[in-house]
């Protein structure tokens, strides 16, 4: 595969023979003289390795997680054979254990007969792992179902082994997108609902419930921020939807470390919840204390398209949130065309503290953020440009990696991909100071292999010294 890097520094060498995948129907070791990835300010990086992973059909990876010094992958497969150990099956949860050489360990699916996709997995305090996603079956591992896809979350023990499952929705489509364990040694979930259907206890008491769904269309939309409490054993404590009368979708949830949570996604509404809609979507976050009830409500963005992905709460107990955005107006200065990688920091109120855009003429998202040890924050997502900010673009859409600092400037970034679609969804730095992207690739060539029709990947690369 071939690497590309940003335009700030013409001096750049280029990576040569980059491959993002093995080329046995296994999963292989890369060649055993890493390259070396350049990148703005004389940073250097070597290329532990890269690992594609899956069968002959679509397989990804949207979440990672450390585990002592192995690594736990979560995504979704629809393929039966290659890495994937299981005989049937339309899309299943895939989790995937592999060391730090990037070799397999164990792998898992979890679902029933109908389609199941995996979001997001974090570790646990017992050792273990929560996992959130959403699910359309009614069978195997999916105890319920109470109509199109439902959130569905799973609680795993250290060996990847199912401890407990639930799933919360109705008849509309309801999907999960984060799971986090809380001081309580419970759990808060967030993603979204369609309050089309539902039937619950955010009417109001003078509201009557045998026409609930028809009353809470009348109060909001096409969908809303939906957050989940859970005990420990996935028993559900209270849940809370948020939004107004268009759409409104939770991507993200953080703990506060005083208690409650920050919950941000995008919204496209002008009413209810929504105070300050700046035109088309905006970043939304809602700040909800330890019962669910609503602390603040603050709306980011210009008059475009500008839609959250991800939040992080820093060392100094600020929140950085990163999607993209269409806006060059409002709390968006610059844009450099189409759709920007946007990164803001807010305060525990709310309060914008900063931003920056980043990218080219076309389009650039951010997927993840990562708090390194240096408090420096690695940035993940992809780009089609192959200008302004990114000097080069192999075809479609490559992946994109980046570090930012404290004042969100720009550190080092580069890219990585074929002529296909390839996309970064997580990154992490591990106790190592290892960096470890992964996501999924549609890519293949004679120096971009692929086991089907999508793979998913892992990258390692470290720091030279």
């Amino acid at each position: 595969m071939h690497n590309h890097l940003l335009k700030y520094n013409p001096a750049l060498v280029l990576l040569t023979g980059f491959l993002l995948s093995c080329s046995s129907s296994e999963s292989e070791s890369m060649p055993k003289t890493p390259g070396t990835v350049s990148s703005l300010n004389s940073v250097e990086f070597n290329q532990n390795w890269i690992k594609n992973l899956g069968g002959s059909l679509n397989d990804e990876i949207k979440s990672i997680t450390l585990s002592k010094e192995d690594y736990i992958l979560l995504g979704n497969t629809e393929s039966i054979d290659g890495d994937v150990n299981r005989a049937t099956g339309t899309q299943d949860f895939w989790v995937v254990k592999i060391n730090a050489a990037g070799e397999i360990i164990w792998n898992k699916t979890f679902g029933g007969t109908d389609d199941d996709r995996g979001e997001s997995i974090s570790k646990t305090s017992d050792g273990g792992f929560i996992v959130s996603g959403y699910s359309r079956s009614t069978d195997g591992d999916v105890s319920n179902n109470k109509g199109s896809y439902d959130h569905w979350i799973i609680k795993l023990n250290a060996d990847g082994d199912l401890v407990w499952e639930n799933s919360f929705g109705f008849l509309g489509d309801d999907r999960a997108f984060s799971a986090i364990e809380t001081s309580d040694g419970g759990f808060a979930t967030a993603g979204f609902l369609d309050v089309d259907n539902y039937v619950g206890p955010n009417l109001k008491p003078n509201e009557n419930p045998e026409n609930g769904a028809k009353i809470a269309k009348s109060r909001h939309g096409v969908g809303e921020f939906w957050i989940h409490k859970l005990n420990k054993n996935g028993i559900k404590e209270w849940e809370k939807f948020f939004g107004g009368s268009n759409n409104d979708r939770a991507s993200d949830i953080v703990a506060m470390p005083n208690g409650g949570f920050i919950a941000v996604g995008s919204t496209e509404s002008t009413d209810f919840d929504i105070s300050n809609n700046k035109g088309s979507y905006d970043f939304w976050a809602v700040r909800i204390d330890d019962t669910g009830a609503l602390v603040w409500e603050k709306t980011y963005g210009g008059s475009g398209i500008d839609m959250a992905n991800a939040i992080i709460k820093t060392s100094n107990d600020n929140y950085i949130i990163v999607g993209d955005s269409r806006s060059s107006d409002f709390d968006v200065p610059d844009n450099k065309g189409n759709a920007d990688i946007w990164v803001i920091k807010i305060d525990a109120n709310g309060a914008l503290l900063g931003q920056t855009t980043i990218g080219g003429t076309e389009f650039e998202t951010a997927k993840a953020i990562f708090e390194t040890n240096t408090g420096n924050f690695l940035i993940s997502g992809n780009t089609r440009s192959n200008n302004g900010d990114v000097t080069d673009n192999s075809g479609e859409n490559d992946i994109y990696l980046g570090e930012i600092d404290q004042n969100l400037k720009l550190q080092w970034a580069t890219t990585f991909g074929g002529t296909q679609l390839d996309f970064a969804t997580d990154v992490l730095q591990d106790d190592a100071k290892n960096i470890i992207v992964v996501g999924d690739s549609e890519s293949a060539s004679d120096t971009l292999k692929n086991k089907g029709r999508k793979d998913a990947f892992v990258i390692s690369l470290s720091e030279k010294n």
